[in-house]
């Protein structure tokens, strides 16, 4: 199928029809967590492989590091690529200009970083972080370019496209860390990767995406794009107040090796989870921006889409929490003992986020992005208040507070979204209960499982082996299993077609 890239009168839309969105949004879906399984299981390996042949302390300093340019990676796209999405039409004229005006602030941001350097090494009482910090820089310069052309493919719900991009850029900066971490480069080689990455994802699709920039336009009418997008960014940071406090004061007081402890911990917990969702907000955003106005599609987009996505995510999290000490003693081995807490408590917080996460979509689809600022402020205060009270007592406490605000806020965040949606509490409940259910019956066996002086691969597949039939059954023999399955059934139809077409 070709897609025409658009003119400068034309849209960017997908050639398709109304009714063709939910089909092309669930091969969409299918795409895209084909595209970030297949990039966890290629960092994850690369994980294994790094936590061997580095130490904690090098992992904490290159942590230090990526918390300035996390930092810069929320506002870098200046919430552009939410608004293209939500836009009922946009020309060519505007993405062009959207285009410049992300490059350029992609470079105003590294130089900015560049010469923060200095005070950031004083801050963490770290030098090595001034020679660190042009390099790690160097990924937003290179992600610049593909801000727009990845927004434009979204649109036109190419996600296959750009699950191949993320997957080529993964496997480059993972085969780059893994090259220079053999050859004794120690930080320098996890430093490597974002560059690495960022450099042959964007390359390949500007390549991909079918429309090559012209010169900037003034007049196109941009300004209810950058403020809709400043709303976006507004919440970002609101919520990394929330959460990047934690490393922060981590950094501050516990030093390189207990940021090193909670960083990778946080990886395999938060940070994954959160890689699925971000990608997915994507497709989420589009398939939701086009069925809005038809209130009954789209609850029932809704309930079908949260249903499908929770039914994979709940076991894999809940499976991490419970087997936190097997799970680190395969990915990092025995050094990392200490992480073990840490872990089980971000892999709360990650489940309770999973549910949390959905409440954007919507309210960006909706138009609410205003809404969610502000409660996403109020939330971000309350999370840090917690994280600063657990700093005191020590890393682990973090990930408590941090688990705790993030699980007892969430049905706060539902209350509050569901008083100007379309969407219901029953709706909610229909997509949450079959999940829950069957994962609560998962747990509840883990707690009757023999112990075991099994200890990592085998301990773990041991757990699976058990608690995966548990899961399953428990899930299929919740009344409605019927429509359920047919649901499962629909989205193997729909990936099958992509592939035919």
């Amino acid at each position: 199928m070709s897609h025409s890239p658009g003119d400068a009168a034309g849209s960017f839309d997908p050639p398709t029809i109304d009714s063709d969105i939910g089909r092309r949004s669930v091969q969409a879906g299918a795409f895209t967590l084909i595209g970030q399984f297949l990039q966890f299981g290629l960092t994850a390996g690369a994980a294994i492989v790094l936590a061997r042949l580095l130490t904690p302390a090098d992992f904490g300093l290159v942590a230090m590091g990526m918390t300035v340019i996390e930092f810069t990676n929320l506002i870098l796209d200046l919430g552009l690529p939410s608004s293209v999405q939500y836009q009922k039409q946009i020309t060519k004229a505007q993405i062009d200009t959207l285009f410049w005006f992300n490059l350029g602030f992609a470079v105003i941001l590294a130089m900015a970083v560049v010469a923060l350097g200095p005070a950031v090494a004083w801050m963490y009482n770290e030098p090595l972080l001034i020679g660190l910090l042009p390099v790690l820089a160097c990924t937003l310069i290179f992600f610049g370019p593909s801000i727009q052309h990845e927004a434009v493919l979204k649109r036109q719900l190419r996600f296959g496209t750009i699950a191949v991009a993320s997957s080529v850029g993964t496997f480059a900066g993972v085969v780059a860390s893994i090259a220079l971490a053999l050859r004794g480069a120690g930080y320098w080689a996890l430093a490597a990767h974002m560059p690495v990455e960022a450099l042959v994802r964007s390359t390949w699709l500007y390549v991909a995406g079918g429309w090559h920039p012209g010169r900037p336009r003034f007049g196109t009418g941009l300004w209810p794009m950058l403020r809709y997008g400043g709303d976006v960014i507004g919440n970002r940071l609101v919520n990394f107040l929330g959460k990047g406090l934690d490393r922060i004061l981590i950094s501050v007081f516990g030093g390189a090796s207990s940021v090193g402890l909670y960083s990778l911990a946080d990886r395999w917990a938060y940070g994954s989870q959160q890689m699925i969702y971000a990608r997915l907000l994507g497709v989420a955003l589009s398939g939701f921006s086009r069925v809005r106005d038809d209130v009954e599609r789209y609850r029932n987009y809704y309930r079908r889409g949260m249903r499908l996505l929770w039914t994979f995510m709940f076991p894999i999290l809940a499976g991490v929490a419970l087997e936190a000490e097997a799970v680190m003693a395969v990915l990092a081995g025995d050094q990392w003992d200490g992480a073990v807490p840490i872990l089980r408590w971000l892999s709360l917080a990650a489940l309770a986020l999973s549910i949390n996460h959905t409440t954007k979509w919507t309210l960006l689809a909706e138009g609410r992005s205003r809404a969610q600022l502000v409660w996403g402020s109020i939330q971000a205060v309350i999370t840090a208040m917690c994280i600063a009270i657990g700093a005191t007592y020590g890393v682990t406490q973090v990930a408590m507070a941090y688990a705790l605000a993030t699980i007892l806020l969430t049905p706060v965040t539902f209350a509050l979204w569901l008083r100007g949606s379309a969407i219901r509490w029953n709706d909610v409940g229909a997509a949450l209960a079959r999940p829950a259910v069957a994962v609560t019956v998962m747990a509840l066996a883990w707690t009757i499982i023999p112990a075991s002086d099994r200890e990592g691969w085998r301990r773990l597949a041991v757990a699976v082996a058990l608690l995966a039939p548990v899961y399953v059954v428990a899930w299929v023999s919740l009344p409605g299993r019927g429509a359920a399955l047919r649901e499962l059934s629909d989205v193997r139809t729909a990936f099958r077609r992509r592939g035919a077409s």
